[in-house]
């Protein structure tokens, strides 16, 4: 059994040339622990954790994503608890875990969007 928590997600994205992060507060299940996820052509990605999120409503696709509500990108960052902390620097990741230490600070390596495969909606975020 998982319990959901709130969690940070700061997303990158260019609004007249500038690099911006946006954030948004997600409540999610967040499971931490080394992971190992098997793809579809054998190949496999490791993990540090895993997060699920069920209310997608804020979603936005890749793609169309302008700052605002939330996407989901490799390199786009995690925190495991909500906060409004902006970020100030050009490395983001290390002034993030510099501020909430280096276990509670993660990087987006891959996701699955399981909002129209399965009866239970979802997009899943492994993080390293």
């Amino acid at each position: 059994m998982f319990t959901e928590q709130e969690i940070t997600i700061y997303n990158k994205y260019k609004e007249d040339g500038v690099v911006k992060w946006h954030k948004h507060s997600l409540k999610v299940t967040l499971r931490n622990g080394s992971l190992t996820r098997k793809e579809a052509n054998t190949t496999t990605t490791d993990y540090e954790s895993l997060v699920r999120v069920y209310d997608t409503s804020d979603y936005v696709e890749e793609q169309n994503y302008n700052g605002i509500g939330w996407t989901c990108r490799s390199g786009d960052i995690i925190i495991n608890l909500s906060t409004d902390y902006e970020i100030t620097t050009d490395a983001p990741i290390n002034e993030l875990r510099g501020e909430f230490g280096a276990r509670n600070v993660y990087s987006i390596s891959s996701y699955d969007d399981y909002r129209k495969d399965t009866s239970l909606d979802h997009i899943k975020i492994g993080l390293i």
